[in-house]
Order: C-alpha cells, then structure tokens, then sequence
C-alpha cells in the first residue's frame, strides 16, 4: 500500500485508524489528508485495477485527476483503505 510504503516514513503526516463501522463525515478531514482506497472501489477500469489516492481540500471535496465529493462515488458510500493527515 503507498501509505505503508511511503508515507509511514513522513514525519509530516499520520495514520488514522477509523474502527470498523464507524464512517466519517467528508468535512472531517481536514485539508491536506490523503485518502487511499483499494482496487475495485468504483466503476473505472483503472481504479478497479489499481484503487484510487485523493487529497483533502478540507471542504468535504477530494481532488485527485478531478474533483469529487469526498467519500461517494456517485451518491454511493466508498471507504478508505487508509487516511493520512497532516500534523
């Protein structure tokens, strides 16, 4: 996982953990946050190949190669595989 691989070593960020069940509110994550999700988290062939990494506008908006409301994917809930947040 990118995280795992590179942002584990950032001291300019950290790893939240969200408890199983439990989702956040898009405007929870502050600006800056990296969102990873896993393959196969929507409809595209490339993100069902190879997941999908925004980042925060801490606005409840993702942006990535275009912009999207955090956390849907088209009116439908998408979790994240992992949230890094800035400290």
């Amino acid at each position: 996982i990118v995280g795992d691989k590179f942002l584990v070593n950032d001291k300019n960020f950290k790893k939240i953990t969200i408890p199983s069940g439990m989702h956040l509110k898009p405007e929870d994550i502050p600006a800056g946050a990296i969102i990873i999700y896993n393959k196969g988290y929507s409809n595209s062939k490339a993100s069902a190949a190879n997941g999908h990494i925004e980042v925060s506008g801490g606005n409840a908006c993702g942006y990535s190669d275009l912009t999207t409301h955090l956390l849907s994917n088209h009116g439908n809930r998408r979790d994240p595989k992992e949230i890094w947040i800035p400290i």
